[in-house]
Order: structure tokens, then sequence, then C-alpha cells
């Protein structure tokens, strides 16, 4: 399909069980798509959540997670979790992707092996793009790349996004909140 074609958006409620009620997504797809999740706030969703959907032919859902700092984690997490799985009991046996990009990656990241843990969803493909999976910011790139005037998002914008995340630091190396750290 051509990705000039606009594919239909509509805005849903994904029913999320924890203590953050109703988690607002949006959904794009073509009428033969098959599902595909991808975990990222919803501004960004209209032009690129077209542009995966018609591109690819699978039906496409942004979660609207909550975000710190006035939902610190885990709650961000389990709204995305939440839609997962919702998601999971609509979509039959179509396939089911999980993706995301920047601290929607991070969601991706945590949700594939905690279904694997749990025994589903099953997902198809787990797809992350600058995936933020681990605290670590004294590595070498967050010292050879992490300031700049052309930079978008700084070393220093990280920190406070992880200050509001997590903002215990003995907390951030835990498996659901620095994915890469997780064993097995």
């Amino acid at each position: 399909m051509a990705v000039g074609i606009a594919a239909r958006i509509r805005k849903v409620d994904a029913t999320s069980y924890g203590d953050g009620g109703l988690c607002r997504a949006r959904h794009a797809w073509e009428d033969s798509a098959r599902p595909c999740v991808r975990q990222e706030r919803v501004w960004p969703f209209i032009r690129s959540g077209r542009i995966l959907a018609n591109s690819s032919g699978c039906r496409l859902i942004a979660v609207d997670y909550r975000r710190a700092p006035e939902h610190p984690f885990p709650a961000p997490l389990e709204d995305c979790w939440d839609a997962l799985r919702a998601v999971a009991g609509e979509s039959g046996n179509d396939p089911l992707i999980i993706a995301g990009d920047s601290a929607g990656g991070n969601m991706a990241a945590v949700c594939a092996p905690r279904a694997r843990d749990r025994g589903g969803p099953a997902l198809a493909l787990q797809v992350l793009v600058c995936p933020v999976v681990d605290h670590d910011m004294a590595n070498a790139s967050y010292r050879e790349h992490g300031s700049g005037p052309d930079l978008f998002l700084t070393a220093e914008d990280m920190a406070w996004f992880w200050n509001h995340y997590v903002p215990e630091p003995a907390a951030r190396s835990a498996r659901e909140v620095s994915p890469l750290r997780a064993r097995g």
C-alpha cells in the first residue's frame, strides 16, 4: 500500500488493570491490517503512525501512557502492559508486534520479556528505535555525545528524565527500569 494513503484514525480506550483507570490510545489501520502495538506517546502518532500503518499493513495502536513527573515508574509501564494485554485480547490469531522509540522503546523492551515470563501475550516481533534501555550515564556514549549546541536531547536532559521517572537512583538498575541489565 502506498505511504501517501491516509489510514483512518479513531480514539479508543484500553482497559487498565492498575490504578490508572483507562489508558488512552489511538488506532490507525486499513481494513485488512493485522495488529501492531507501538508504545509511544500519542503526539507523534499522527504522522509516524499513519506512515507505519500504511506502509506495513498493520493495525497500529499508540499508547498515551501516563508520564513522570506526575506519574513515576511503574505507572507508565503498567499503562503499556495493560494496553498490550487489551489489544492482544482483541487480536485473535493475528501476529502481535510491540514497538517503541525512546522512552516507548524502554516500555517495549520491558513488555516483551514480561509477556514471555507471564505466559503471554505471544509476540511475533519486537521493534526498538533509539530505546532508552539503561540508566548508566557514565558510559562512553554520554561522555562523547551527551552535550553540544546541535543536540535535540542532552545528557543533562536525560538526567532530568531519569530523576523524575525513577527518583530513587538505587532502583534504576531493576530489570523493568533498565532492561539492558536483565538476564534470561
